[in-house]
C-alpha cells in the first residue's frame, strides 16, 4: 500500500498479460499467445509480480500453479476486461429507450405549427423521451456551453469557433403594411419608403442597423413611429395604423393571412441573412443528439422552404 497521501500510478497494460498468463499458467505458451518473446514476457511476470506484491504463479516441478491471490484474479479479471474493453465500444442508442430531454431554443422565425409537429414525431418515435421549447432571447452564443440548450435555431451574422451548425435556409427583408391602406402601386420606391412612418421590432438590432445604413448611404432616413416587443405585435399595429415595417420574408408570410398583409420588395439593396440550427461542440458524437438535430433540421428546412414560397408568391401579386 502507498504511503498516505502519495497517488498510486497503476499500469494497465499489465493486465491483457495478467489474464493470459493465469489462463495458460505458462510463461511460453502466453508469449506465444501475445506474440512477444519469452524473455519479455519473463520480464512482466516480474512487473506484474511487483505491481500485486503477490508471486502470482509459482513454480510446481515443470509447470506453474496460481496463488490465493492468482485464483482470486483470475476469477475477477476477465469481467473488468470486458468492461475495459466496452468503454472503447460506440454508445449504444436504442431510440425507443431514450429517456432523455432534449431542449430546443429558437428565434422568431420559428413557426408555431413547427413545434407541435416536432412534438408528435418524438412522442411517436422516442415515447420515453421529451422535449423543452423555449425562445432564443438574444444570447450570446459565444456562452452556450453554460447554457442548457442541446440546439439553437437562430440568425447569425458569423458562429463561434466552439459551435458547430448547419444552415437552413437565406432569407431577404421585404416591406409589409396592411391591406387597408391606401398603397396601390405594386412597388415600393424610396420616396415612399422614408416618407412613412415605421415601427420597429425590439431585439431586432442587426437589420435595423443595415436598413439604417443603406439609407444613410443615399442621404435619407426613415421616421419611426413605434418599437414593439415582437413581430405579431408589429403586424397587428398596422392594421389599426398607417405604418409599415421592414421584415423578414418568412416572418411576413407567416402571418400575411392572419393580418391582412401586402408585400412589397425594399426599394434598396439589403444582403440576404441566413438561418442556422447551431450546437455546441460537446454534442458532436452523441448519437441521441445526432438524431434530434437530424429532426429539428428536417422540420426547420421544409417549414421555412415552404414560406418562402409563400411569400415569393404573394410578392408577385
Amino acid at each position: 500500500m502507498a504511503p498516505s497521501g502519495m497517488i498510486t500510478v497503476y499500469n494497465y497494460k499489465l493486465l491483457p498479460a495478467l489474464a493470459s498468463l493465469l489462463e495458460t499458467q505458462s510463461v511460453t505458451e502466453s508469449a506465444d499467445n501475445l506474440n512477444v518473446t519469452q524473455s519479455a514476457m519473463s520480464k512482466t511476470l516480474k512487473h506484474i509480480r511487483d505491481t500485486f506484491h503477490d508471486p502470482i504463479l509459482v513454480r510446481e516441478g515443470n509447470t506453474y500453479i496460481l496463488t490465493r491471490r492468482g485464483i482470486q484474479l483470475k476469477q475477477q479479471l476477465p469481467d473488468l476486461l470486458q468492461q475495459l474493453d466496452a468503454l472503447y465500444l460506440p454508445q449504444a442508442f436504442v431510440l425507443a429507450h431514450s429517456q432523455r430531454q432534449f431542449s430546443l431554443s429558437y428565434s422568431a422565425f420559428v413557426s408555431p405549427t413547427m413545434i407541435p409537429q416536432l412534438c408528435k414525431k418524438i412522442a411517436t418515435l422516442a415515447p420515453q423521451a421529451s422535449i423543452n421549447c423555449t425562445l432564443w432571447q438574444n444570447q450570446s452564443l459565444d456562452n452556450l456551453a453554460k447554457q442548457p440548450f442541446d440546439l439553437v435555431a437562430t440568425t447569425a451574422l458569423s458562429v463561434p469557433d466552439n459551435l458547430h451548425g448547419k444552415k437552413i435556409i437565406d432569407d431577404n427583408y421585404v416591406v409589409v403594411c396592411c391591406h387597408t391602406q391606401s398603397i396601390t402601386q405594386q412597388t415600393m420606391t424610396i420616396e415612399h419608403y422614408t416618407s412613412a412612418k415605421h415601427i420597429l421590432v425590439n431585439g431586432i438590432v442587426d437589420p435595423r442597423r443595415e436598413v439604417d445604413s443603406a439609407l444613410s448611404q443615399q442621404d435619407k432616413t426613415r421616421d419611426v413611429f413605434a418599437i414593439v416587443s415582437d413581430f405579431e405585435m408589429a403586424f397587428a399595429t398596422l392594421q389599426h395604423t398607417p405604418v409599415i415595417a421592414t421584415v423578414p420574408l418568412n416572418i411576413a408570410a407567416q402571418y400575411a393571412e392572419q393580418y391582412q398583409l401586402n408585400l412589397f420588395l425594399l426599394p434598396f439593396h439589403l444582403p440576404p441573412h441566413s438561418y442556422y440550427l447551431l450546437w455546441h461542440s460537446k454534442h458532436v458524437h452523441d448519437p441521441e443528439h445526432q438524431w434530434f438535430r437530424k429532426l429539428c433540421f428536417d422540420y426547420l428546412k421544409e417549414d421555412l422552404v415552404h414560406r418562402q414560397i409563400q411569400g415569393e408568391e404573394l410578392l408577385t401579386h
